[in-house]
């Protein structure tokens, strides 16, 4: 496992018969992939009737490492 590293994950639903949603999730993970799979654990917490593929991520930015 990496570095642990802040990450901001920039998301928003796909068009379609749901309230939209736009914004972003700050997750803590080792890489961008994580970043995405923890983003979208916390997604399906609030919207647990969305599957992953009704989401679009934009991007995802790493903020800085976690001091050990």
């Amino acid at each position: 496992m990496g570095k642990l590293s802040n990450y901001r994950v920039h998301i928003r639903s796909k068009p379609g018969m749901y309230e939209q949603y736009s914004g972003y999730i700050d997750v803590i993970a080792s890489s961008d992939s994580t970043a995405e799979d923890a983003a979208f654990n916390k997604l399906s917490r609030t919207y647990p009737n969305r599957s992953r593929d009704m989401w679009i991520v934009e991007k995802i930015e790493r903020k800085g490492h976690i001091a050990p």
